[in-house]
């Protein structure tokens, strides 16, 4: 008798932080923050509370 092997795909979370500092300001901390949640968002991570 043969055994199967059932696999299936488990959601990551990923939590992004940032912070606004002297040098970086709030505009260009967002644009980060965005490409960050867009490559998170193509690794299938499930991003929660952003915005």
């Amino acid at each position: 008798m043969k055994e199967f092997i059932t696999t299936e795909a488990k959601a990551e979370t990923a939590v992004l932080v940032a912070l606004i500092t002297k040098t970086q300001n709030e505009r260009k901390t967002e644009e980060y923050l965005d490409e960050l949640a867009f490559l998170a968002e193509t690794q299938f991570r499930d991003l929660r509370g952003q915005g």
